[in-house]
């Protein structure tokens, strides 16, 4: 029996409305000659429920140059908001029903938090909306906020309930790490998203926004950076192009299609400035943190 809700597809009416052709049932994912062969492990299981910190806002939180996404379209961000000022201030990636991945720096200080799915506008109801309380937070354990702030910079986010999926609320797969790696690495545009600030400096996005941004060589990230680029760290983006993540958008998905599914390869973690020329958005290298997501979110 296909599962209804598979991860990191997009459902069928929204696949319509934006004219994208979806795999059918049968159709496996298989790479066939391609050097990315891997066994799918599907973030999900197959018995899903049928559908019906304080912030640090700061020239590190890191979309400029992007568009706006069409409701339902990147169906597994999630939007963490301050419940006392109702601000949106970091993003993440639903990988199940009960977790939600992030990035660490979002939660050094805690203030009463919740997350919200199934969101595009912001600013008005669109009635596929839900919110969702936080249980526990689970940074992991080599981050260290006084040591570096962006080293290993991830964090699980468990949920008081769990989370009920409809087209409009999907999970992001999670492949295996070697499958991850090859797959960021492979030459294939990816996908940013977030509600963060259209330009350094400037309001923040009520509507989701997405942009496209190529991997970057490691020599070359290095180069760019005045900061020093950590094995746990990649570069993602353009030296000459206005196309990058920004305040705000701070542990949401860098994603990566392959055979018409989308794998979570990145979370948005920091830069210097957003969209600066000659300088790369710096992102969090989630094959190096597969084992400690598996783990922990099958505590």
């Amino acid at each position: 029996m296909p599962v209804p809700f598979p991860c990191g597809r997009l459902g069928e009416t929204v696949s319509k409305r934006l004219n994208v052709r979806t795999l059918i049932d049968e159709e496996e994912i298989s790479p066939g000659n391609n050097s990315l062969a891997f066994e799918l492990v599907n973030s999900t299981n197959s018995s899903l429920l049928q559908a019906t910190s304080e912030p640090q806002v700061n020239e590190d939180d890191r979309i400029v140059g992007g568009t706006s996404c069409a409701h339902g379209e990147i169906p597994w961000q999630v939007a963490i908001i301050n419940k006392n000022t109702g601000e949106c201030f970091c993003g993440g990636s639903i990988i199940n029903e009960n977790w939600i991945v992030t990035a660490a720096h979002c939660f050094v200080k805690i203030v009463p938090t919740e997350i919200a799915v199934g969101e595009t506008d912001l600013s008005k109801k669109e009635g596929t909306e839900s919110r969702y309380d936080i249980q526990q937070v689970f940074l992991h354990p080599r981050y260290n906020y006084t040591r570096s702030r962006y080293n290993s910079d991830i964090a699980l986010l468990y949920l008081k309930k769990p989370i009920l999926f409809t087209e409009f609320v999907v999970p992001i797969c999670l492949g295996p790490k070697d499958f991850t790696e090859n797959l960021m690495q492979s030459g294939y545009m990816a996908q940013v998203s977030g509600w963060g600030r259209l330009i350094q400096g400037g309001r923040q996005s009520s509507v989701l926004q997405k942009v496209e941004v190529p991997y970057v060589d490691r020599l070359a990230c290095k180069v760019s950076s005045n900061e020093e680029i950590l094995s746990t760290m990649f570069c993602a983006g353009f030296a000459d192009e206005r196309k990058d993540a920004c305040q705000g958008d701070s542990g949401g998905p860098h994603t990566t299609k392959y055979k018409d599914t989308h794998f979570l390869t990145g979370i948005v973690s920091w830069g210097e400035g957003c969209a600066v020329h000659g300088k790369y958005g710096i992102y969090t290298r989630v094959s190096r943190f597969y084992n400690w997501i598996s783990s922990t979110t099958k505590k």
